[in-house]
């Protein structure tokens, strides 16, 4: 066998994007492209191969293509990581080597809702705020891969309430809910379902 150089290596789409049946979406015409994706995270390297093209043009005003809710600037570069990471699951276009994206045709608008210190949390106002920004600025689907478990009543109802807005104001919302759910004898049902993603209420079996 002739060994392969990492030159000649050719990499297709992410595993998770064809257990999901993404690829056949795409046949039908469905790629994302025309939708803006609000993404409230720890913001994206907005400079990624995978990404590029694919950003939200903010003008002027937000020339990195959206804004840092947390410092209140207009740079949402991602320090941490996992906001990239997320924004390549939804919108990687394969350009450094592997299709990683759902819908590698939307738009993605970056609004960071974190501190660059991983161990600074944040909290339920930034994250309103967040949503705020999105809604203003022609956001149609929110994604939020962040969520709080445990039985903080202050923190589950705004977040509760600033979903109702969005889906009043037809936005989808998209969040993680379950992330915690090894940990059922320390959060019982149904304050294992993390918040925002408890909106609208799950059902857990």
């Amino acid at each position: 066998n002739v060994a392969v150089q990492p030159n000649e290596i050719t990499r297709g789409i992410a595993q998770n994007i064809l257990i999901i049946n993404a690829d056949k979406v795409w046949e039908l015409g469905y790629t994302g492209e025309g939708v803006v994706v609000g993404h409230l995270d720890t913001g994206a390297n907005y400079n990624h191969l995978d990404l590029q093209g694919r950003m939200w043009d903010g003008g002027e005003e937000f020339p990195h293509h959206g804004y840092d809710v947390y410092e209140q600037n207009n740079d949402p570069m991602d320090t941490w990581g996992h906001g990239t990471h997320v924004a390549g699951t939804i919108c990687g276009t394969g350009a450094a080597g592997t299709q990683t994206g759902a819908a590698p045709g939307a738009t993605l608008m970056e609004v960071k809702v974190f501190a660059d210190e991983p161990d600074v949390e944040s909290n339920e106002f930034i994250l309103c705020e967040g949503m705020q920004f999105a809604m203003e600025h022609g956001a149609q689907v929110l994604n939020m891969s962040l969520g709080m478990s445990g039985d903080n009543q202050q923190y589950r109802r705004m977040m509760r309430e600033g979903c109702d807005s969005m889906l009043a104001a037809g936005i989808v919302v998209v969040s993680t809910s379950g992330n915690m759910g090894q940990f059922q004898s320390f959060l019982p049902i149904p304050y294992n379902a993390g918040a925002p993603g408890t909106c609208p209420s799950p059902w857990i079996h």
